[in-house]
């Protein structure tokens, strides 16, 4: 993290645009002070929960100031374009890929919690940033998303808790879901409130009553007990809903024009956001090969690229940020970043 942030700083030497590559260096002194003070309160004050507890709690403030300004209640600017919620983070793949990570948090919390109303206030604020993930229309976002819970739900040790976390990621998924399928009505009407979230808010509700009786049956009969009423349920539930609401929800789903051209364009790689991203990459490579020990700064690449480039088009961001950081603070603050990674695997896996 120290290295890292001095090649920040060895970045504002030669930079092309000095005054945001220096903010670039404060930028990432504030990671690492925000790493230290981090590590110190988890080692010295045993604080891994308080800390994971703050980081939810955030998510779920950014996910209900992007709901605020969908809804038409909030002015936040750049909040919602008409289309994608963006929140505080006012650009829908950045806002999609935090939330992911921290609905994963949340799945985590649910199962460290003591009691039924932090299960409770975690399944609702699980429910709500699953519905603004789904509401930014970010593919990158929801490959996280698919991947995070994945690994998680690899990694919890027991077959109870396996299936708690499961439970509730397709609880919250559908619940939300069926929300984002109202609100695309609702934004297409243009149309204020929260009636588009009723549907699926209740939903969860009722989910995490059901799973609540199930924790009873398993605390009162025993665990093979929960899982057979638990599979007996799902069965005659998930029979009921493909007679009664199949049809309807495959509709609803088809009918979101936005939904399901993000998802057809998910396993196109000959569609136009593959091919610009593979451009950027390789535009970004040529910074590299022209700027290669400290990089250009921050604000490098919103300053050269388009004299790489081989036909107009205007980004902001390399949207990667592991060649963001190669273009920005060269091949010193590139090695920096990727042994941030390197040490985060072997302390995880013990390697």
């Amino acid at each position: 993290m120290f290295a890292y942030a001095a090649a920040y700083l060895l970045a504002v030497i030669g930079a092309v645009h000095p005054g945001e590559a220096f903010y670039g260096f404060l930028r990432a002194l504030n990671y690492l002070v925000i790493y230290a003070v981090v590590i110190y309160f988890v080692k010295k004050r045993q604080g891994e929960n308080l800390i994971l507890k703050i980081i939810f709690a955030a998510g779920t403030g950014v996910a209900l100031i992007g709901i605020l300004a969908a809804s038409g209640y909030s002015d936040y600017p750049g909040a919602f374009d008409g289309r994608a919620i963006n929140s505080t983070l006012q650009y829908a793949n950045s806002t999609a890929a935090y939330l992911a990570t921290i609905t994963i948090i949340g799945l985590t919390l649910f199962l460290l919690a003591e009691s039924r109303w932090q299960r409770f206030i975690y399944t609702i604020s699980v429910f709500l940033m699953v519905f603004v993930v789904l509401t930014t229309y970010s593919k990158g976002a929801w490959l996280i998303f698919v991947i995070g819970v994945a690994l998680l739900f690899a990694l919890i040790p027991g077959l109870y808790r396996k299936l708690a976390v499961l439970y509730i990621f397709i609880l919250t998924f559908t619940a939300g879901l069926i929300s984002h399928n109202q609100f695309a009505l609702f934004a297409a009407a243009k149309d204020s409130g929260f009636s588009y979230l009723y549907p699926g808010l209740l939903l969860t509700i009722a989910g995490f009553i059901l799973l609540e009786i199930l924790y009873h049956v398993k605390n009162t009969r025993g665990e093979k007990t929960a899982l057979v009423s638990a599979l007996a349920f799902f069965i005659l539930a998930g029979a009921i809903g493909q007679i009664t609401l199949g049809d309807k929800i495959a509709g609803k789903v088809a009918a979101d024009e936005n939904l399901t051209r993000e998802l057809s364009r998910f396993t196109d790689f000959s569609d136009s956001s593959y091919a610009a991203r593979a451009d950027f990459y390789r535009w970004a490579w040529e910074i590299v090969r022209d700027y290669p020990v400290n990089g250009t700064g921050a604000g490098g690449w919103n300053a050269l690229y388009h004299q790489y480039q081989d036909y107009l088009i205007w980004t902001t961001e390399v949207h990667s940020h592991f060649w963001q950081v190669w273009v920005e603070a060269g091949t010193i603050g590139f090695l920096a970043f990727m042994s941030m990674w390197i040490f985060m695997l072997w302390g995880v896996t013990g390697f």
